[in-house]
């Protein structure tokens, strides 16, 4: 605004971070009062950055960015990406053109026609077509409909009357315009867009399970993968990936994962990769309206398990399949390999004071992953062999293994010693039922089961039949 009130100039803007708004530095001339609008209250702003700062006119100048600050709680922040949208990509913006002088919130559907640098300079720019941009819509945010961030700002229309979309002013020049002015939200937006759901925020979430699930997609090619989303009553979008394809195969019911792998195990007639992109993807899927693993508790395992000394936690587990199911949604940026491990022992090891066969058991288990050559069968010798690299091996494939007690145990010392001897490793009790005094030790992480006993068992049938009809179908 102007300083006797009135509204000269109108834009749109979006927050790169809390109490942080970009928009474009010629919708905020030098010398005026800034508002925001935002959700139906107007709000004082100050001007941060306006570059250039060329004066109280407005300006049109490269790199024209501008970032203001305004005292907004709970602000919808938009994840800023890190590529450049190329040529045909779809874009969506949502800018307030002024319509008759009156400013309407208007959906922009845009498309990319790749990078563009002006004449004579270094200025580049992102080239769209698609919609009319008209004046107001400068500032607004632009995100690319396949990874849900932000790709850029409109900066400039093509034609004000026609639809020839406009320019954008790319995202990591906004980013590098703000750093340079000392004001770096690279973190900033990170940490508060972290829980916005998008596709490249779900990649970065799910890096280790979309990487495995990927690898035994990427051959089967597009037409494959077509057929198999087709199999869920999809429309799959054109251009698809291995990495989009291994998306969509999570958080489905089991029945339609089945399907989907069913379908793919018909077209390359081999039963192997669904089965395994079955064991990865039902980590994430549910079975009678429930998940299979509760989000929230995978979360509490993974923290669990990045601590130093991690506790031995209680999964309410009546099945082996659970168990898996909840070490694979847990393992985010490592595998975690499931090793059962038997007690029924009444001998002590002397230098543990653990069951004989439990410790001979959990070291021979390290050891082997590790690529240390020792008989199973051989107690002294896998003694000998842990005395000599125990340490190192546990430092080196610890946490890559969730070593399966039964959860009959009552002894708290057990629990307490086991932490102790093979930490970073960590222990699992699994079983539904649990003694009153592990309940109470703190050396204890007691797990929420998603599953009532009855359910888990008909989910883990219903797995195995589900199995069986992927190999049944790569055979017709």
């Amino acid at each position: 605004m102007d300083p006797d009130g009135r509204t000269p100039s109108t834009g749109t803007g979006f927050f790169v971070a809390p109490g942080k708004v970009v928009t474009c530095a010629h919708v905020v001339p030098a010398g005026r009062r800034y508002v925001v609008q935002y959700r139906g209250e107007e709000y004082d702003a100050t001007l941060l950055v306006r570059e250039p700062n060329t004066g109280a006119e407005a300006n049109f100048a490269y790199p024209d960015v501008a970032l203001l600050s305004v005292d907004v709680a709970d602000c919808a922040v938009v994840p800023v990406g890190s590529t450049f949208p190329e040529a045909g990509r779809e874009l969506y913006a949502y800018g307030c053109p002024l319509i008759v002088r009156l400013p309407v919130w208007d959906h922009l559907d845009l498309v990319s026609e790749g990078q563009r640098v002006r004449d004579g300079t270094t200025d580049v720019f992102v080239k769209t077509k698609g919609s009319q941009v008209q004046p107001g819509a400068s500032g607004a945010g632009t995100i690319d409909l396949r990874t849900g961030e932000l790709v850029g700002m409109l900066a400039q229309t093509r034609d004000a009357k026609l639809d020839l979309g406009g320019a954008l002013i790319p995202a990591g020049t906004i980013l590098d315009v703000l750093a340079t002015a000392g004001h770096d939200v690279r973190a900033a937006n990170q940490e508060a867009a972290a829980d916005v759901v998008t596709l490249a925020g779900a990649r970065r979430r799910l890096n280790l399970v979309l990487q495995l699930l990927a690898v035994d997609l990427d051959d089967a090619g597009p037409v494959v993968w077509r057929s198999m989303l087709m199999a869920l009553d999809n429309s799959p979008p054109e251009g698809l990936d291995a990495f989009e394809t291994a998306l969509a195969l999570l958080n489905l019911d089991l029945e339609d994962l089945g399907n989907a792998l069913e379908e793919l195990a018909r077209v390359t007639r081999s039963p192997a990769k669904p089965i395994r992109l079955l064991s990865g993807a039902a980590s994430f899927a549910w079975y009678a309206k429930r998940p299979l693993v509760e989000p929230d508790t995978a979360i509490q395992l993974a923290r669990e398990r990045a601590c130093e000394e991690p506790r031995v936690v209680h999964l309410p587990a009546a099945c082996d399949l659970t168990v898996k199911l909840h070490a694979g949604r847990a393992a985010v940026d490592q595998h975690w390999e499931v090793i059962p491990v038997s007690i029924v022992d009444a001998e002590t090891d002397a230098e543990t004071g653990l069951p004989r066969r439990l410790v001979t058991a959990a070291r021979w288990s390290l050891l082997d992953r590790d690529g240390v050559l020792v008989d199973e069968d051989d107690p002294d010798g896998i003694d000998a062999a842990w005395a000599q690299s125990g340490a190192q091996v546990r430092a080196r494939i610890g946490r890559r293994l969730l070593l399966v007690l039964p959860a009959t145990i009552a002894d708290t010392g057990l629990v307490e010693a086991l932490r102790r001897e093979f930490a970073p490793c960590m222990f699992a009790l699994a079983g539904r039922s649990l003694s009153a005094a592990l309940r109470r030790n703190s050396a204890l992480l007691e797990l929420s089961p998603s599953l009532d006993d009855v359910t888990e068992l008909a989910a883990d049938v219903r797995y195995r039949q589900i199995t069986r009809k992927i190999e049944r179908a790569s055979s017709r």
